[in-house]
């Protein structure tokens, strides 16, 4: 496979410009002409303008021309449409570098043209060609690597043309080395990159990332060595056919916007060098998972699952309303969840459910402390257990308190 580099690119910068020729009206009909933005998530804004019944080529571009303006749209908003000549409306990106994709439209038989007259030369565009070591978007026969540049420099980010999973990808590969952001958030919204690749190796130092693997299935390797802002995560990553995602490092969130889902068989909640600290993982409730095994880390667990199992240095959280089936627990669980625990299996460590006081059920719990000094349980009067919580016959070896 051909290595395809991004160049971390620091040229000149150049504004988009489309053209619109309005050529003929809609035969006299009440017609409705639209324009459509399609953004980077897939997600569209319109503009609308509704003929008279019998109006002219002019009339129909100035209608348009002063929609566009007048619309409030932020993602509109940073373009300004003009009228230079009649029956004519020419759209201009507002900031050089940001590209856009407008197209037009009417419900009737009116025609037009659209014509690419100054293509989009950005810097942060995936979509550059320029901006890539074989001087071509990434094809499906291209391993991608993200890394710093060979020569030194900044790291120049990936903000734009971002939906790139009509193509695919062999590997998708960010080095530790690399820094700069991978998407973006506007409007309060995250925007993915989106592709289609056939293995993920994300071991970047980006304090913000967004990765969309569409429905690939594939096992992702996630090492994240960057420090996100207030409230964020360093990277946030989501996709509808994840065989096993391994989170080794870093402040992840799957799926954790409003309204993101994703399918994850395994997700292995893991550690480098620090075993409590190195991951803060936080699932979230439109996430489909199977099975979570945490060796170490902090994880909010926000969606159901099949079966957790959670080792000495984890402590896991949940919340929301997803239920668990089964819950083996020797590190630390706070089950904050209002959905049903159908089996705990507490061998040791700390079962704490006084940090919520919601009522919740549990349906079994089995006791089962392997070492001299066993489990916790602080309990709450809002926990219903549905059958008699299963002791050891040992009651030295474990801790039983109410809250």
């Amino acid at each position: 496979m051909a290595v395809n580099y991004w160049l971390n690119r620091q040229q000149t910068e150049v504004a988009q410009v489309k053209t619109f020729a309005i050529t003929a009206d809609s035969s006299g009909n009440t017609a409705v002409w639209t324009f459509t933005m399609t953004l980077d998530d897939g997600s569209t804004a319109t503009v609308t303008y509704t003929e008279d019944g019998s109006p002219t080529t002019t009339e129909i571009a100035t209608g348009l021309y002063n929609a566009w303006n007048a619309s409030t749209h932020p993602a509109i908003s940073r373009i300004t449409a003009t009228n230079p000549v009649a029956g004519t409306v020419v759209l201009t990106a507002d900031t050089a570098g940001v590209p856009f994709s407008v197209a037009l439209s009417d419900s009737d038989d009116g025609t037009h043209t659209e014509t690419n007259t100054t293509a989009n030369v950005g810097n942060n565009d995936y979509g550059t060609a320029g901006n890539w070591s074989l001087n071509a978007v990434p094809a499906s026969t291209n391993d991608v690597v993200i890394s710093a540049p060979a020569s030194g420099g900044e790291c120049t980010a990936i903000k734009y043309g971002l939906n790139q999973s009509a193509v695919d990808i062999a590997t998708f590969r960010v080095t530790p080395d690399y820094n700069a952001d991978i998407g973006r958030v506007e409007d309060g919204r995250v925007f993915y990159l989106r592709i289609d690749p056939d293995t993920v190796d994300y071991r970047s130092a980006s304090n913000f990332a967004a990765l969309d693997i569409g429905s690939a299935n594939i096992s992702p390797y996630i090492e994240c060595n960057g420090f996100p802002s207030t409230g964020r995560h360093a990277l946030y990553i989501k996709g509808s056919n994840i065989a096993t995602l391994e989170v080794k490092k870093g402040n992840v969130g799957v799926a954790v916007q409003t309204g993101d889902t994703a399918t994850v068989a395994t997700i292995l909640c893991a550690f480098l060098s620090n075993a409590q600290g190195d991951v803060q993982l936080k699932i979230g409730s439109g996430v489909t998972l199977t099975t979570l095994t945490q060796s170490g880390g902090q994880c909010d667990l926000g969606c159901a699952a099949t079966t957790v199992s959670v080792s000495p240095d984890g402590v896991l959280t949940t919340s929301g309303t997803g239920a668990i089936t089964t819950l083996n627990l020797n590190g630390t669980a706070y089950p904050n969840s209002t959905g049903t625990i159908t089996t705990i299996n507490l061998y040791a460590g700390v079962l704490d459910f006084r940090r919520d006081r919601s009522g919740r059920t549990v349906t079994t719990l089995n006791i089962l402390p392997r070492e001299q000094q066993g489990p916790t349980v602080y309990n709450t009067a809002a926990i219903t257990f549905t059958n008699r919580p299963v002791m050891p016959t040992d009651v030295g070896t474990f801790r039983w308190t109410m809250a």
